[in-house]
């Protein structure tokens, strides 16, 4: 609705023999509230794929959903449909709201930010950047955590690398790019959280030599940090005390603090990586939740 001026782009809707529709959802999209429509006139290969996606939804195996789930369902979209899309009052319309405040203050901190691009302005629930080049193939090549994101502004974020299921980015994006190049970070938590996202963004987006305190590291030693990890393969060496060792050879100018904050993150980032190469290579959300989990505590920095 943002990207559109809060206006539904009926007249992009192309001419399908059927549509589905997300109202809700909720643990990364494997509980959802929606609807379907058809055509009851279609070929016969759109009713048939509608006919194999209906009977999973309805069979035992899902659980045989109860006529008050339906009827609840039924419910919300009453509600949500109950007031215009343009009244501020309305479910849709409070929504939009929220989610354009959250935009446009991380539209603003990144804008012309000289390690990082945002890519979607304003567009759905997830906010995609790629990193600009000087800053690009630092991570390891396993990571799914972005460690950009992680260790100059303290953001836990994926890098959305299983999200191209084997596409090369480098044909879309030019020579260089690579899938740990992308950073996906969601967009619905508080308000708050993206003010101080903004905050600390547009300290290290106006000066590359800065960090923004809590033991995090500049933009410029995040370079030197990840380049000597590059190279010494830090993401492969196991015991935290050798990965110390090398991290003081290579950057012996970085702070005790920010050194053990690089050191924290990168077991974090490791130990996710494992967990999650259980799932290749289709790394289906199932499997993801199943192994690394639905959600982290907040730290406290």
């Amino acid at each position: 609705f943002y990207f559109n001026d809060f206006q539904v782009p009926t007249d992009d809707i192309p001419d399908c023999s059927g549509w589905s529709y997300a109202i809700t959802k909720g643990y990364s999209a494997s509980v959802r509230a929606g609807f379907i429509t058809y055509k009851k006139d279609g070929p016969a290969s759109s009713t048939d794929a509608l006919a194999s996606i209906l009977s999973d939804f309805n069979s035992l195996g899902y659980g045989s959903y109860s006529e008050w789930s339906w009827w609840g369902q039924m419910q919300l979209q009453q509600q949500f449909m109950s007031k215009p899309v343009d009244d501020p009052t309305s479910w849709i319309g409070a929504y939009s709201s929220l989610m354009k405040e959250k935009w446009d203050v991380i539209e603003e901190a990144f804008s012309g930010c000289p390690m990082i691009t945002l890519t979607n302005p304003g567009q759905g629930a997830y906010s995609f950047f790629i990193m600009n080049e000087g800053f690009r193939g630092l991570s390891s090549t396993e990571t799914h955590i972005s460690s950009f994101m992680q260790d100059v502004l303290g953001v836990i974020a994926t890098t959305y690398s299983w999200g191209f299921r084997g596409a090369d980015p480098s044909e879309y994006y030019g020579d260089g790019v690579g899938t740990r190049d992308f950073v996906r970070m969601q967009m619905y938590r508080d308000v708050n959280v993206y003010k101080e996202v903004a905050r600390r963004a547009k300290i290290v987006c106006a000066d590359t030599t800065a960090d923004v305190g809590f033991g995090l590291v500049s933009p410029d030693d995040y370079v030197l940090v990840q380049s000597a990890g590059t190279r010494r393969r830090l993401h492969q060496v196991e015991d935290r005390e050798t990965r110390r060792q090398l991290l003081q050879e290579e950057v012996p100018h970085i702070s005790a603090r920010k050194l053990e904050k690089v050191l924290d993150n990168m077991e974090m980032r490791v130990a996710i990586d494992k967990k999650a190469s259980t799932c290749a290579p289709e790394y289906n959300m199932n499997c993801l939740f199943d192994t690394i989990g639905r959600s982290f505590q907040d730290s406290q920095l």
